[in-house]
């Protein structure tokens, strides 16, 4: 869904997977480039891709640390970083506040959005500017309700949202 937000908005997009199919995913629903997030010279990559730049705003959207300190090595000086991931309460990430100084990086968080933006993200799904089909990859009908959160918890590659239908 970042993906096509991203895009819709005019941005160029980089994405990370640990999954194959969710790269796969990732192009094929407009990012611009896809990465395996476990390659080691991921920083270099994305800064290839930019131009030696880095990224101007990162979006982390899985509660890691790993991946936190990847997107500190991928975004630009006077860059943006925003938590979109609930890390559960016991990680701490240790970090060296000069980091954030020396580079003028951005820290953010976001746990929901705006209701100044409802009718905007109401309009842009329903008025299909973004596919948000593609991003369907099961569907239910109610009485298999335990079938689809079973799913939901133990999810195979393949699985993106799930719908169920009343």
């Amino acid at each position: 869904m970042f993906i096509m937000l991203v895009k819709y908005f005019g941005a160029r997009v980089i994405a990370t997977d640990l999954l194959p199919s969710r790269i796969a995913k990732a192009l094929s629903v407009g990012a611009d480039a896809a990465f395996d997030a476990r390659e080691r010279n991921l920083p270099a990559k994305i800064q290839e891709f930019t131009d030696g730049m880095g990224v101007d705003t990162t979006l982390l959207a899985v509660p890691s640390d790993k991946a936190f300190f990847q997107a500190l090595d991928c975004t630009r000086k006077g860059g943006k970083i925003l938590f979109f991931a609930e890390f559960p309460d016991e990680v701490e990430i240790p970090l060296n506040p000069n980091i954030l100084y020396r580079r003028e990086i951005d820290l953010m968080g976001s746990y929901s959005s705006s209701y100044r933006v409802q009718s905007l993200a109401a309009d842009i799904v329903f008025n299909q500017r973004i596919d948000v089909e593609a991003l369907i990859s099961d569907r239910y009908s109610l009485q298999d309700l335990a079938k689809a959160v079973e799913l939901a918890i133990t999810p195979n590659p393949d699985t993106y949202k799930i719908l169920i239908y009343p």
